[in-house]
């Protein structure tokens, strides 16, 4: 072993670069994990968005929509039934809930269920958590369903050719 100008050993330098080097290496796998997590929730944001909440969004909005012009057209035609029938079918559109018309999302719920299993402390589990309840899932896509055809049948009662899907 030689002796440097600062009077240390060449082990000495070794040891320190092998430090510095594996510090530089676990922070570099720290920043790679967090981009590939982070770029994997982006991916799945985006999947999720474009399958699913932009295109029932899409359906709602345009349900409320033209049944927002049905009523204008009912007041301004004096057709109370149909004015009726209008304010019921948004009120209904109000009561929807994306959680409840959204399919479910198998994976997320599996992972849902083992974390807790393997946690004491249920309660401060937030609620948006909550594995869906089938039943209610039934009821709104159901609902959704009723809704687009009444709102259809008060489109053939004041005599608009307007299909909805």
């Amino acid at each position: 072993m030689t002796d440097d100008i600062w009077g240390e050993t060449d082990d000495i330098h070794n040891r320190e670069w092998t430090k510095m080097d594996d510090g530089f290496t676990n922070a570099g796998y720290r920043e790679g994990i967090t981009a590939g997590k982070e770029n994997s929730l982006q991916e799945g944001f985006d999947e999720g968005f474009a399958i699913v909440g932009a295109p029932l969004g899409q359906e709602i909005g345009k349900l409320r929509g033209i049944t927002s012009a049905c009523l204008s057209l009912s007041k301004s035609i004096q057709e109370h039934s149909v004015m009726m029938d209008c304010k019921d079918i948004l009120r209904g559109l109000d009561n929807l809930h994306f959680k409840d018309l959204a399919p479910s999302d198998v994976e997320a719920e599996e992972h849902l269920k083992e974390h807790l299993q393997s946690q004491d402390d249920t309660q401060n589990i937030p609620a948006l958590l909550e594995i869906r309840d089938e039943e209610k899932h039934k009821l709104a896509v159901e609902t959704l369903k009723e809704l687009r055809n009444r709102l259809q049948d008060v489109l053939r009662q004041i005599g608009l050719p307007i299909t909805v899907v």
